[in-house]
């Protein structure tokens, strides 16, 4: 029998975004985990939740390089 740790994830990506949520709601004062799920869902291909959680980790820091070269991809896929 296969442990636990050793299983593959159906789908890790998921997962992920799970996990970054739980980072959000434990520390609301950190931009990161907002960021950290935007980059996700800009890998999935949904812009427009990559956005949306661009614009509130922006909210908290306004100044973050990698942020604010994320909102760029974001307007470089949409063509703005």
């Amino acid at each position: 029998m296969r442990s636990r740790r050793t299983r593959p994830l159906r789908d890790c990506s998921q997962g992920l975004l799970l996990f970054h949520c739980e980072l959000v709601q434990a520390d609301g004062r950190s931009h990161l985990p907002l960021l950290s799920i935007g980059i996700e869902h800009l890998q999935l291909s949904s812009t427009d939740l990559a956005e949306e959680y661009f614009l509130a980790a922006q909210s908290i820091n306004k100044n973050d390089p990698l942020l604010l070269n994320q909102l760029g991809v974001v307007a470089y896929n949409r063509e703005e």
